[in-house]
């Protein structure tokens, strides 16, 4: 949905240092149908934009995802280092698409705050998409406070205030990220600890003003609100709100406030907002850095502070030596246990969306043999070239629909087809990137399982 006006509704964005504007912006954002034109809207006669190849030069690849490449880049008037994200057209949805529109709309919008990754253009080739953003290089802000040989509560409150400003920022243009979380908190460069960067506007959503609600659960297990989570999912901008308190907890104490292997269990947490604060690690945090903990942990929307708020806090405007100067060195050594849990839970989630998606493409390649008359060689030899191609995560089954497949099959079949079992899943991720999902289906009680589909775009 995009945005209807510029009204600011009740958000005071605090006083920022903008990064300096590029110009006469220079986009074609997509539409829903997929078509856009490489032209400038701008009062005036019409500017034809120039190629993509002849505005920028693509150099080696730096990650690949689902959807998309991104390569580092060169602007050829100019020399500049840019970051491209390829996506190609023919892999994206209608639902894809619309994603899409959104995001480039929301980083455009959002291109002068210095705390967001910054939106330069946006090519619609016959073949692609590209999309030309800041490159950055300095990696996640977790990361770096793990390398840190001193880390305090004073640096935590300057790096919570970068990141309520950027909040606060973003909903007084009516724009709500939807998902917040350590892996979309990125530093400028590694010789910067300060140039905080919040990326991935790929669940963004442009509401048409402050009171609109939303209803698509999506974000990420433990760093989504209990309203996006519920029976009837109906929540505004301050589902942002709890995610960022729930990095305020982490970055004092080094550990999640909600956590459990089980997603239900996990939900079940976070929809009762009941969390610890172990004196391990929070008896030499300050009163009032907990009293700000709580004020945002809170279930009901209407009770919790907003982005605005939280900068109007005492702890938020105190001095900076009010603040305790003690090395949070526990909570450091939290963190880096946390951070390797969680890289740890992402390769084992990458392996079982591999082997379920190969199961279900082989299954389904050697059912479609057998219904063609083929004898038992092809089945079979059909059967292992469908895993040997099969995409390791586009269209991932669950195990339910995998398991029906594969007992069908072997049924009606005397080949033994000697498949490694189905990890046991507990529905974290599936498919696409294990570290982020889409909730596509409401959740009711928290027995049911919940369905989820991957990011639409990489980082």
């Amino acid at each position: 949905m995009g945005c209807t006006g510029s009204k600011q509704a009740n958000y005071v964005v605090p006083p920022l240092t903008n990064n300096n504007k590029s110009g006469t912006t220079n986009t074609s954002i997509p539409s829903s149908t997929g078509t856009s034109s490489n032209s400038t809207e701008a009062s005036g006669p019409r500017e034809i934009k120039k190629p993509f190849a002849l505005t920028y030069e693509l150099r080696e690849k730096l990650g690949q995802g689902q959807y998309a490449i991104v390569h580092k880049g060169i602007r050829k008037s100019d020399g500049m280092i840019v970051a491209v994200k390829c996506i190609k057209k023919d892999k994206l949805t209608k639902e894809d698409l619309e994603a899409l529109s959104v995001e480039v709309k929301s980083m455009e919008m959002l291109r002068d705050n210095p705390f967001f990754v910054k939106y330069y253009d946006f090519f619609s080739e016959k073949d692609y998409f590209f999309i030309v953003l800041e490159l950055i290089s300095g990696g996640e802000l977790f990361d770096r406070i793990c390398e840190k040989a001193k880390y305090t509560e004073r640096e935590a409150r300057k790096v919570m205030w970068m990141l309520t400003s950027a909040l606060a920022y973003a909903h007084g243009k009516n724009i709500v990220h939807r998902d917040l979380k350590p892996e979309n908190i990125l530093l400028k460069s590694r010789d910067d600890d300060t140039s905080i960067k919040l990326a991935d506007m790929g669940f963004a959503k442009i509401l048409t003003g402050p009171n609109q609600l939303m209803s698509t659960p999506c974000g990420t297990p433990g760093y989504v609100a209990p309203e996006v989570i519920g029976t009837n999912p109906l929540y505004g901008p301050k589902c942002d709100v709890w995610s960022l308190g729930v990095i305020f907890y982490i970055l004092l104490c080094g550990y999640p406030p909600f956590s459990d292997d089980d997603q239900n269990a996990l939900f079940k947490q976070i929809r009762s907002g009941r969390y610890a604060m172990d004196p391990a690690e929070w008896s030499i945090i300050s009163d009032s850095a907990k009293d700000l903990v709580r004020r945002i942990l809170i279930v009901d929307p209407e009770k919790r502070l907003s982005a605005q708020e939280i900068l109007h806090h005492p702890w938020m405007k105190m001095d900076a030596t009010a603040i305790p100067d003690v090395d949070l060195s526990s909570s450091v050594a939290q963190l880096r246990r946390y951070q390797a849990r969680r890289r740890l839970k992402k390769a084992i989630n990458a392996v079982r969306v591999t082997v379920r998606t190969r199961m279900l493409f082989a299954a389904r390649a050697a059912k479609a043999a057998k219904e063609r008359g083929a004898d038992e060689n092809e089945v079979e030899k059909a059967f292992f070239e469908a895993a040997r191609k099969a995409p390791s995560t586009r269209n991932a089954p669950t195990d339910a629909t995998a398991n029906s497949l594969m007992a069908s099959l072997a049924a009606s079949s005397q080949t033994n087809y000697q498949i490694p079992p189905l990890p046991a899943a507990n529905n974290v991720a599936r498919p696409g990137q294990p570290q982020q999902f889409k909730i596509s289906a409401i959740v009711t009680p928290p027995t049911q399982a919940v369905e989820v589909r991957g990011p639409t775009m990489i980082k």
